[in-house]
């Protein structure tokens, strides 16, 4: 079948309307045929990939190349006229990657007739690997003790999972998630790309990435913490790339459901998980499906060792093992569908979605959980993809995404009702202890006297890509990349400092607006948040990006080099402050008003169109290279070099009109108002390594890097008439180097194992782009040296040991194998603390602003190691013509109290000292039994601690 040009063109139009950047999905497969007992090699074999239209013949020296094959295992068949078949079985392609197959083929007439079965072993070393990249498959994310891709790729070497403590120490910080940032070779954590399917799934306006993936919907995760290729842009520290399944031509399924609460509410966090996913031939042979989707219900979404203990004090026998308030409701599905529209033409199309309800247990508001804060991130992303191989050595990929994401957070009892958060006599404040936030007077039912959480935040972004590439293999030894990206964006945000100032007895409109609104920060929405607005200086920002990349592999004789040339441009297509220094008077009337009108003069009093300009445009140029050659057959180093840029998140550019107008003119208090000038943040990465393969068995890796970074985002105060305002800036800069260490054992008698270990040194001036509010608001310097940064963790050691029996393999008793098909995997960790910063001690938990009195370098000092193990046991029965998989799964197998958080003052992570001090013991003479059981409460917080054990039994039923 040949595509009329009419169809072509429908194909085009549905995908560019179907509608982040696309990246590679696929790679190839190489290898060279040869005669068995000759060793010569065969032209003209046919090397198959069975179950699909892919394949090659082999040319004059025996040599072919299949390219364009999506990530996965297949089986690969090589027949020749003359020559007995052989199936090469368990053939694993990765992202990116080349895949060697080699086969030799038997001429002798008692073999001719019988294929020949021999089975593929992933080579210890990757000889085309010029930059660090783990890879986990289907089978490692399945036996491990993790759940969710961020689990698995926290245990990599390089990545350093960074929890917060819930805001108890006041450092700057990201964005709040339901699971740990991740943060990859000392850069932060908006620093890495996610992507699911080539399609990229954080959000623009923070860069972090809130979307779930069912774990049975995995095929394989890259993790490649640096030497990025040219096809991958704004990313300077790590990218995590995710390829789900495909449709297969045979329906299979599974269902899968994991609880702790067989154990009782004693041991049991109320953490539940069904899953499932069906896949098989659609539309008789011309089309594959794969649909997943999982329901989630954790009582605890995080559950901390010291939460019975801490809590028992207050609570007495109520007390229990859970964080109250710390809920968590979600949903994630997938969809795929992959249709040959012919030998050379596939289209595929695909869908990933998350919803995800979560409330966040905050010390400040145990007495009053009803207004405790709480979070809904919404994620959907569509996409669809034409492929078409032009030839056997050329391939191009045309491609559309649409991605949608979402997030609402405020009170946990008011949530998404705005108007509902207004106090007409004020907010409820803090008690006397000056501890917790108050909550409702039970004894009158018809009040509500809690306070409110106060931070109401509402925003919406999605993107639309257009994407291009073609690939070729120009010869024997060099394949050739070309592609183009266009993105463009749609910005909504609102966020209300102090909703309870929404007063509706107000009478007067303007007196109304006034009060009500004069703390909301918003584009994209009206003042009230609930109505989209799209025109205007006000209305949603569509910045967008552009880019052209080229790419070259050369392999040749064991040398590989990647070399690479990449082009950025970053439009915000948006107007920024004619003057900073005088933003509501930038032609300084009010120095000279004789001169001007009435009209010139009340003008240079508020923001009006003359105090605007358009904002230039960046465009960016990166070059990068990456060289790996053999120094012998079984050992291969490499050397890797690039330029890397990466968008500021995009919620640090803009601000709303009214806003700003209100914080250059009135400045109330201190709050960072976008900057439409932000240049994209810098890094110049170098990195040497080192693979070696030490037996039939095992391997050694060693990875050398080095980071130069600067032009990070950062809070800055901005002098300015008639009052100075935060804003932010790229004057943030650090380097980080250090070195990434791994030994692997693939199984060798049903024992496989891996360890890793983690050296470095992450130096910067901000951790966080609010780093340095501190010193913006006081006006104070700003640091001119490096420290250790926030997610600096000297050392991680990660162990893996995986011990499993197959069909008919363990000891025997009788006449049955009782462990066959089961097996066992362990996980242990261990790992330095993070910095915090030395301080005279002082009433670190209160609720009232405190400034802390240093008595160190910033981050010199370290909280305690943490160790730990997990493991995961299961055992696979076949009843029914199905397999059901029963596991148990442990985490923090020992009940390790893990303290992942100190107090700056004494570096404990349950005692501030303070009640030691003179106005401590003026505090407890003051307050007495209650005022020491409440102080008590609040600096024993559990938050301070890593997970105790959690026992949670799983089945799986796969048909």
């Amino acid at each position: 079948m040949i595509l009329k040009p009419r169809t072509s063109l429908v194909l085009l139009l549905v995908l560019l309307l179907s509608t982040t950047g696309f990246a590679a999905t696929v790679g190839k497969i190489v290898g060279v045929v040869t005669d068995k007992e000759t060793g010569e090699p065969i032209p003209g074999v046919a090397v198959q990939i069975t179950g699909t239209t892919m394949g090659a013949l082999t040319d004059v020296d025996g040599k072919y190349f299949i390219l364009n094959v999506p990530v996965g295992e297949y089986t690969l068949r090589a027949e020749q006229i003359g020559y007995a078949p052989v199936e090469m079985q368990e053939v694993k392609v990765s992202v990116d990657l080349t895949t060697t197959a080699e086969f030799q083929l038997s001429s002798q007439v008692l073999d001719i007739g019988e294929t020949q079965i021999v089975t593929a072993e992933r080579p210890l070393v990757l000889k085309d690997q010029t930059q660090s990249l783990t890879i986990k498959t289907q089978e490692e994310v399945q036996n491990l003790p993790t759940r969710g891709y961020q689990d698995v790729v926290g245990l990599s070497a390089g990545v350093v999972a960074f929890q917060s403590n819930g805001g108890i120490t006041v450092r700057g910080g990201g964005e709040q998630t339901n699971t740990p940032q991740l943060n990859i070779r000392g850069g932060r954590s908006g620093e890495v790309a996610y992507i699911v399917d080539g399609v990229a799934t954080q959000d623009p306006l923070t860069n972090v990435s809130t979307t779930a993936i069912n774990n049975n919907a995995i095929e394989e995760i890259a993790i490649q913490t640096g030497g990025f290729s040219a096809e991958y842009g704004w990313i300077s520290s790590g990218i995590i790339n995710v390829t789900t399944r495909d449709g297969a031509d045979k329906y299979s399924g599974t269902v899968e459901a994991i609880t702790d609460e067989f154990l009782g509410e004693s041991a049991g966090y109320h953490w539940n998980t069904i899953a499932g996913n069906l896949d098989g031939p659609l539309f008789g042979d011309k089309a594959t499906f794969f649909v997943a989707g999982e329901r989630r219900r954790w009582g605890d979404r995080e559950a901390r060792a010291t939460t019975e203990d801490a809590l028992k004090p207050v609570l007495g026998d109520l007390a229990t093992a859970s964080l109250p308030n710390n809920e968590l409701s979600g949903w994630n599905w997938q969809g795929k569908l992959r249709y040959d529209i012919n030998e050379k033409n596939i289209l595929r199309l695909g869908h990933l979605g998350s919803y995800e309800d979560w409330n966040q247990f905050h010390m400040n508001y145990f007495f009053n959980g009803a207004h405790g804060p709480r979070y809904l991130d919404e994620n959907y992303s569509f996409y669809g993809r034409w492929t078409s191989n032009v030839s056997p050595t050329t391939f191009f990929e045309l491609g559309s995404a649409y991605q949608i994401t979402k997030r609402l957070a405020g009170d946990k009892t008011h949530f998404d009702d705005i108007f509902a958060y207004g106090r007409p006599d004020g907010n409820s404040n803090f008690d006397d202890t000056r501890l917790f936030w108050i909550g409702d007077d039970p004894s009158t039912p018809d009040v509500d006297e809690g306070h409110v959480y106060e931070d109401f935040e509402k925003r919406w972004s999605s993107h639309i890509d257009l994407n291009f590439n073609m690939t070729s293999q120009v010869n024997d030894f060099n394949e050739l990349k070309f592609g183009a990206d266009f993105v463009r964006h749609t910005l909504r945000f609102y966020n209300h400092l102090d909703p309870t100032q929404i007063d509706s007895t107000i009478t007067d409109p303007e007196q109304y607006a006034r009060s009500a609104w004069q703390d909301a920060n918003f584009y994209g929405y009206d003042q009230t948040g609930q109505n989209e607005v799209d025109d205007g200086r006000d209305g949603a920002k569509h910045p967008y990006t552009f880019a052209l990349y080229l790419q070259d592999k050369v392999e040749w004789e064991g040398l590989v080099i990647n070399a690479g040339l990449r082009y950025d441009l970053m439009n915000v297509n948006s107007e920024r402050l004619r003057n900073e220094e005088r933003p509501l008077d930038p032609d300084n009337v009010l120095s000279n008003p004789s001169g001007h009108t009435d009209e010139e003069i009340a003008n240079a009093t508020i923001l009006d169109d003359s105090d605007f300009e358009d904002a230039e445009a960046e465009q960016k140029i990166s070059p990068r290279i990456g060289i790996g050659f053999p120094i012998s057959d079984k050992t291969v180093f490499h050397i890797n070099y690039g330029k890397f840029f990466q968008r500021p998140d995009l919620q640090n550019l803009y601000v709303g009109s009214q806003f700003l107008e209100r914080m250059v003119g009135d400045a109330p208090y201190y709050s960072p108002v976008g900057n439409p000038n932000l240049e994209p943040e810098e890094t110049t990465a170098y990195e040497v390594g080192m693979q070696h393969q030490l037996g039939d068995y095992t391997s050694f890796n060693l990875t050398a890097y080095y980071k130069d970074v600067k032009g990070l985002t950062q809070v800055v105060n901005q002098p300015s008439s008639p009052n100075s305002f935060a804003s932010y800036r790229n004057s943030d800069f650090g380097t980080i180097k250090g070195f990434d260490m791994q030994w692997k054992m693939r199984r060798n008698r049903s024992i496989s194992a891996e360890l890793n270990y983690s050296l470095s040194w992450a130096q910067g001036t901000g951790s966080f782009a609010n780093t340095q509010s501190n010193i913006a608001w006081t006006n104070t310097e700003r640091p001119i040296r490096t420290s250790p940064l926030e997610f600096d963790q000297r050392h991680k050691i990660t162990a893996i040991m995986d011990v499993r029996a197959g069909r008919q393999q363990g000891p025997k008793l009788g006449d049955i194998y009782p462990f066959e098909n089961a097996g066992v995997n362990f996980v242990f960790y261990a790992a330095s603390g993070t910095p915090y910063t030395p301080a005279q001690v002082y009433d670190e938990v209160t609720i009232a602003s405190v400034t802390p009195i240093i008595i160190g370098k910033v981050n010199s000092r370290t909280g305690p190691w943490t160790y730990r193990l997990d493991m995961k046991a299961n055992k696979t029965f076949s009843f029914a013509r199905m397999n059901w998989d029963i596991y148990l799964w442990v985490l923090n197998v020992l009940d390790t109290e893990n303290a992942i958080d100190v107090y700056e003052g004494t570096g404990e992570p349950d005692n501030t000292g303070w009640l030691a001090t003179a106005p401590g013991q003026q505090f407890l003479q003051t307050y007495g039994e209650e005022g020491l059981m409440k102080y008590n409460l609040k600096q024993q917080t559990p938050l301070n601690y890593d997970t105790p054990r959690q026992v949670r039994l799983g089945m799986r039923l796969m048909f």
